[in-house]
Order: structure tokens, then C-alpha cells, then sequence
């Protein structure tokens, strides 16, 4: 996350906290919805998963300034992790 760029806020369809992130190279939605796993932010929350293309992106958010760590959980059949971030830009 070396661009320069704007933070969005914005919605997936159940309403969950959607963050995007929009440069010169294009749009990069920072979040994951994990609804179907029962697992809902709260208010001014996201989740961000710890795997394929998002290994990282939790570190990357929080020395962007974007958000904080919240907490790690587990979920999926294939016991995959996500982090709660805390949305302190936007």
C-alpha cells in the first residue's frame, strides 16, 4: 500500500461495512463480507482476510493508518482467518 489514494466507506449488500481503496491504478476493496459465517462487524468494523491476496493486508492497513487490529478468528471449513479492524480513516 505505497499509492497514493481515498479511503471509501461504503456497503455490502446485507449493510455490513464495506472499505475501499481508489488510486490512479483503480479500486481495491480492503474488506471481506463474512456474513455467511455469521460473523458481523460492528459499527465502523471490517473484516480482512489472512489469506490468498489479502496475507498481510491487516499490517498493511494498520501502518497506512486506516484501521487498528480488533481481534483473529477462525471460520470455514478450510479454518481460515480473518482480522477485525477498527476504521479510523475515511
Amino acid at each position: 500500500m505505497d499509492e497514493v489514494g481515498t479511503i471509501h466507506k461504503t456497503c455490502y449488500s446485507d449493510g455490513s461495512l464495506a472499505v475501499v481503496f481508489s488510486s490512479n491504478e483503480g479500486n481495491t476493496t480492503l474488506s471481506v463480507n463474512l456474513a455467511d459465517y455469521d460473523l458481523n462487524a460492528p459499527e465502523n468494523h471490517f473484516w480482512v482476510k489472512n489469506y490468498s491476496e489479502g496475507e498481510g493486508m491487516a499490517d498493511a492497513i494498520q501502518k497506512a493508518g486506516i484501521g487498528y487490529p480488533s481481534c483473529v478468528t477462525t471460520f470455514g471449513p478450510h479454518k481460515t482467518t480473518a482480522t477485525l479492524m477498527k476504521l479510523t480513516a475515511a
